[in-house]
């Protein structure tokens, strides 16, 4: 009621967040919704549509921890690297969970994972390492956005999200992107061995998801939104 009364304008950063804030009681006539943005030209994309050998490069980003779902993506590639798919996994990220940490290097181990998924930690410059892969995961219980999303997608690299949070509003409910049932390991799976497939026979596509992403998700169309609506306000007051 306090937040209401006194504020004109909510910003929530997706419809998804829009619609949580609303369930909880602010006023849905105040809730804008305006996208997080990055700058597109700090994101170099592949140069061809994907790299030449067949090997399926999968990278995820993110701090580890259960919400982020790492664990999930690991399992879902087990069975895939036994029946001898050239598959390889970079997780960047910092652990915020070190039980969670460990569950999910015990696994690689104790499976013979080692050669084919990395944990490399933190980086500054994931901007500029993102265009090596082919393929970039989200596997997160709940965006509230997901930046790391519309990284993939600026870089060139086929999306592969769960259905949960801003990722089916991103991606256009799979349009721009392949949604999964959040927890479905043999969806995930299927969808990742068809992605397999594809880069063999080189059909991944992603000039229009890059497009896409430039047109709707750039920090400048974020910044006269927001300076838009703060005009708005005040103009009204």
């Amino acid at each position: 009621k306090r937040m209401n009364q006194y504020s004109a304008k909510f910003i929530a950063i997706s419809n998804a967040v829009r619609e949580d804030w609303i369930d909880f009681g602010l006023d849905e006539n105040k809730v804008e919704v305006i996208y997080d943005g990055i700058d597109p030209d700090n994101y170099r994309c592949k140069k061809s549509a994907h790299n030449e050998d067949k090997k399926l490069k999968l990278v995820m980003c993110g701090a580890i921890y259960e919400g982020k779902g790492q664990l999930d993506l690991v399992k879902a590639l087990d069975p895939l690297v036994d029946q001898g798919m050239e598959i390889y996994l970079d997780i960047y990220g910092n652990s915020a969970n070190d039980r969670y940490f460990g569950s999910i290097c015990d696994y690689i181990a104790s499976h013979n994972l080692v050669n084919h998924i990395a944990i490399k930690g933190h980086v500054d410059n994931i901007n500029e390492i993102l265009r090596q892969y082919d393929a970039g995961v989200v596997c997160s219980k709940a965006e509230g956005f997901g930046l790391v999303t519309i990284e993939y997608m600026i870089s060139g690299l086929s999306v592969i999200a769960s259905n949960t949070g801003a990722n089916p509003e991103i991606l256009q409910d799979g349009r721009y992107g392949r949604l999964y049932p959040l927890g479905n390991l043999d969806l995930l799976r299927r969808i990742i061995a068809e992605t397999y497939g594809e880069k063999e026979k080189k059909s991944l596509a992603n000039n229009d998801q890059i497009e896409y992403a430039k047109e709707n998700f750039s920090i400048e169309k974020t910044v006269r939104k927001l300076a838009d609506l703060y005009t708005s306000v005040i103009g009204d007051k």
